[in-house]
């Protein structure tokens, strides 16, 4: 009888260790699939410009991210201008502001230099012009379309990758699952996007990295030139950047308060 018991409790503990074992294993999660896009614009002949800039504005344009774009000249080795003009965008940019920062020394300014900041809701701009200007806040009604014609610069990302020859650069994927392109040989410098009055641009390099999803995720071009009509030398740099892709919020900047009641200054 007793041994009978002792055997009836060893089972029952085995059992419960059983029981413990199963219910500590951790279910398996799989990481949802990003689909490779980005994969559409890359063949054996390179980067297909085109369809890049494409699949990039068809990504962002379904989401709100925000976007910094930064240019750096350098002329006769002395640095001249530096500017920073950065612009959150809602879903199809229905809404978007824009702040802009630049430092001049000696030389033109952009042709952004009038404004500071900028923010549209699709029926009303906001406009901050800088102190130099007098007037600080300006408010006006605009149904239609804002001061951005392309939000997501595709058109740009067209015209830098068209410029130059991507069969000839290197292309790797990322631990991330991003490409990265590297190329340093123009095959049509009169594409790059900016030349303005610059003339013989040279020594170029780019590098840009491609979310899977498509978009452009951040790029870098520099190249040489010389100021048309002169012998200065002139040392260009561009880069584009996107972030806090589905996770920008476009609201009124702090100095919205001011335009809304009419024009003002601080």
């Amino acid at each position: 009888m007793w041994l009978l018991v002792i055997c009836l409790l060893l089972a029952g503990c085995q059992g419960l260790v059983g029981v413990d074992e199963r219910s500590s294993d951790t279910p398996t999660v799989t990481p949802a699939v990003v689909p490779d896009q980005a994969s559409e614009a890359f063949s054996a002949e390179g980067v297909d410009a085109g369809r890049l800039a494409e699949l990039h504005r068809q990504a962002l344009m379904r989401t709100n991210y925000t976007l910094t774009l930064s240019e750096r000249l350098v002329i006769d080795g002395d640095p001249r201008r530096v500017t920073t003009r950065r612009r959150q965008v809602g879903a199809e940019a229905r809404a978007y502001g824009i702040t802009r920062t630049e430092r001049t020394e000696k030389f033109a300014p952009s042709n952004y230099a009038g404004i500071e900041g900028y923010w549209y809701n699709g029926s009303t701009e906001l406009i901050r012009y800088p102190r130099s200007a007098g007037q600080r806040y300006e408010e006006v009604e605009n149904p239609g379309q804002g001061l951005l014609t392309d939000p997501t610069e595709h058109r740009t990302i067209e015209g830098m990758v068209s410029a130059f020859d991507t069969k000839a650069g290197t292309r790797e994927r990322l631990p991330n699952g991003s490409y990265l392109v590297r190329t340093g040989e123009l095959s049509r410098a009169d594409r790059i996007p900016g030349l303005g009055y610059f003339v013989d641009p040279r020594n170029a390099t780019l590098s840009l990295v491609v979310n899977p999803r498509g978009f452009v995720e951040r790029y870098r071009v520099s190249y040489s030139a010389t100021i048309a009509g002169t012998d200065r030398q002139v040392e260009v740099s561009r880069e584009l950047e996107v972030t806090r892709v589905g996770r920008t919020a476009v609201r009124p900047p702090a100095w919205a308060g001011a335009g809304q009641s009419g024009n003002g200054t601080d």
